[in-house]
């Protein structure tokens, strides 16, 4: 008997807790939706701030990318510009040498730029961007500077001329070869790419750096001596040279009259 009040008792406390909760929980919901009413104006507002903010940083964001690949476009614009200007400036400077360095310009045919250069072309040649329209003709005399004679002009078109390098392997050379300072003449032939090979007597003096001429022009550089090997068993000591000047890096070549 007493159990069952007990239970009675509990069941009924516990109905009247759970009522109170329910109760709370719609109070408060009820508040909730008077306090959004009431400031639901604010809330919006708020709201439609946060967004602005949002869209406003995107907007700011998209403006820096595309100001920033607007500088790195007109930074590589101005890089280029300037490697133009440098590469203009070495032609200007190669050209003002060239003319700065010929004794007698009366004897010039043309300045010409090299289009095609030995290691581009077969057999030794280069193209030159000068003929016939400038007075170029077959025999000339191909120079760099003053005093190097690079070869002869071999072909010839109205606007280009095709030089056969006295280097070249196949080159007939119809005078002596002569080591400037021994002023004597030595055998020797062109091997090709700009070297030559000479046999000088055992007892001459001959080292790195002496200058070799042809006997037809004793005042233009054919070649220089780079080393020299002797071998005992030999009478001669053989001699390797190459042009003086340096084929891949050079720009312009003046043609004269032989």
């Amino acid at each position: 008997m007493k159990l069952s009040l007990w239970i009675m008792t509990y069941s009924y406390q516990k109905t009247r807790s759970n009522k109170k909760i329910f109760t709370y929980i719609g109070v408060f919901f009820v508040i909730c939706c008077i306090v959004l009413f009431i400031f639901r104006n604010s809330f919006t507002l708020q709201i439609h701030k946060i967004s602005s903010i949002v869209n406003t940083w995107s907007q700011t964001k998209k403006t820096l990318t595309l100001k920033i690949g607007a500088l790195e476009s007109r930074m590589q614009e101005l890089q280029d510009m300037q490697t133009e200007t440098r590469l203009l400036r070495d032609e200007n400077t190669s050209l003002r040498n060239l003319l700065k360095y010929t004794k007698d310009p009366n004897t010039i045919v043309a300045t010409a730029e090299i289009i095609s250069k030995p290691y581009r072309s077969s057999f030794d040649r280069m193209v030159i961007n000068q003929g016939s329209d400038q007075g170029i003709a077959t025999g000339d005399l191909v120079i760099a500077g003053d005093h190097v004679l690079l070869g002869t002009i071999e072909q010839v078109s109205e606007v280009s001329a095709i030089v056969h390098l006295l280097s070249s392997s196949t080159y007939k050379h119809t005078g002596d070869f002569i080591i400037k300072n021994l002023g004597i003449p030595v055998s020797g032939k062109p091997t090709g790419s700009g070297n030559f090979t000479f046999e000088v007597p055992i007892g001459m003096n001959t080292s790195d750096g002496d200058i070799v001429v042809i006997a037809n022009y004793p005042d233009k550089a054919i070649a220089v001596i780079k080393s020299v090997d002797i071998d005992p068993r030999s009478p001669f000591q053989k001699a390797l040279a190459r042009t003086p000047v340096n084929l891949s890096e050079l720009k312009f070549v003046q043609v004269v009259r032989p």
